[in-house]
C-alpha cells in the first residue's frame, strides 16, 4: 500500500530540481529545498539553512543533494542541527560515494542509504515519450526528435536508481518509494567505483564521442549547423536501437560487417589528421569485438583485428587480453 510520505531536498542543482519534479509528479509531498543562498526553484519553496532543522522534523526523507565533497560536512552538520533523527531517512544522490558519509546521522540513530539515480540531469528534464511520433527539423543544428528533452515528461519510473547502505536502511528505502514507481538496484558498498565508472562511460564518454564526432566532420569540411544535425540524429537513433534492441543487436558498422579494410582506412587517416583519436578509436573498436564476441565475429576476423590493432596500441593490447 502506498503511504503518503514528504521529501526534503538540500541542495537546488540540477539533480535537486529534477527530483523534485519526478517525485512532485508522482505524488510525493515535497516540502521544498533548501539552500544556503536562498535560490529560487520554480513551482518550490526555498528555505534557508537555518530553517533546516525545523523542515526536517516534518520530512519522512531528507535527500543530500550536493556536491560529493560535501555529503560529510552536509550530514554533520544536519547531525548538530538536528537534534533526534531517530528512524528518519537520509540518502544521498552520489554514484562514486558511498553511505557510510552519513555516518554523523546514522550514529544518532536515522536510517541512512546512498539512491543514486543513473540519469543525466543536464536540462533536468526527461525525454518525452518515445510512443509519440518523430520529427526531425533542422533549426540552428538541433533535432528535435523522440528524444527531445520536456520537463512535463520527468517521471519517477523513467528514472533506474541504485541504493546502496545498511540492509535495514535499504529496506526502508525501497519500501517508502517502491509504490511511487522508484526501482531501484542494490549496490553492495565495494561496487560503488565499477558502477560509478559504468555511469562515466554510458553518459560522459558519449559526450566526449559526440564531440569527437563533430569535430572530425567539421574538420572534414561539414559546416557546424550540419555537423550538430548528423551528429544529433545518429545520436538518436542509435539510442533507440539500444534501448529497444540492447546494444550487441544494436551494433552497426565496420566491426559488425567484419570490415578490416575500413577499419584500416579509419586509423590511417585519423593518425595522420587527428593522431589523438587513434588510441580511442582503436581501444572502442576493441570493446565493440568483445562485445560481439569471436564466435559471432569468426577467428578469421579476430585474429587480422588484433593483429591491424596491435600497430596502433601496441602488442600488449588485443582481444586475446
Amino acid at each position: 500500500m502506498k503511504k503518503n510520505i514528504s521529501v526534503l531536498f538540500i541542495g537546488t542543482g540540477r539533480a535537486a530540481r529534477g527530483l523534485s519534479s519526478a517525485f512532485s509528479a508522482a505524488g510525493v509531498k515535497v516540502l521544498g529545498l533548501v539552500s544556503r543562498r536562498r535560490r529560487a526553484v520554480r513551482g518550490f519553496r526555498v528555505y534557508s539553512a537555518r530553517d533546516v532543522a525545523k523542515i526536517v522534523k516534518r520530512a519522512d526523507i531528507v535527500v543530500l543533494a550536493v556536491p560529493d565533497g560535501a555529503i560529510a560536512k552536509t550530514s554533520e552538520g544536519l547531525a548538530r542541527r538536528c537534534r533526534d533523527v531517530t528512524g528518519k531517512v537520509f540518502v544521498h544522490l552520489s554514484g562514486a560515494r558511498e553511505s557510510g558519509d552519513l555516518f554523523a546521522l546514522r550514529d544518532k540513530g536515522a536510517h541512512t542509504a546512498a539512491l543514486h539515480p543513473f540519469y543525466s540531469f543536464a536540462s533536468y528534464s526527461a525525454f518525452s515519450d518515445q510512443r509519440s511520433a518523430c520529427s526531425g527539423r533542422r533549426e540552428a543544428g538541433r533535432f528535435d526528435s523522440c528524444l527531445t528533452p520536456r520537463a512535463s515528461c520527468l517521471a519517477l519510473r523513467q528514472i533506474p536508481f541504485s541504493v546502496e547502505g545498511p540492509p535495514e536502511a535499504v529496506a526502508v528505502v525501497q519500501r517508502l518509494l517502491g509504490p511511487y514507481g522508484v526501482r531501484a538496484a542494490i549496490i553492495g558498498p565495494r561496487d560503488k567505483t565499477l558502477y560509478h565508472a559504468a555511469a562515466v562511460f554510458s553518459s560522459n564518454f558519449t559526450v566526449g564521442l559526440q564531440t569527437a564526432a563533430q569535430a572530425m566532420l567539421k574538420e572534414a569540411g561539414v559546416g557546424d549547423v550540419d555537423a550538430r544535425l548528423m551528429v544529433s540524429a545518429l545520436l538518436t537513433s542509435t539510442a533507440l536501437n539500444v534501448v529497444a534492441r540492447g546494444p550487441t543487436d544494436a551494433l552497426t558498422g565496420p566491426v559488425v560487417r567484419r570490415d578490416l579494410g575500413t577499419i584500416g582506412m579509419h586509423l590511417s587517416e585519423l593518425a595522420r589528421r587527428a593522431p589523438h583519436l587513434v588510441s580511442a578509436y582503436a581501444t572502442m573498436t576493441l570493446v565493440l569485438a568483445r562485445g560481439q564476441g569471436p564466435k559471432k565475429l569468426g577467428k578469421q576476423f579476430v585474429g587480422g583485428l588484433h593483429a591491424l590493432i596491435a600497430r596502433y596500441l601496441g602488442e600488449g593490447e588485443g582481444l586475446h587480453n
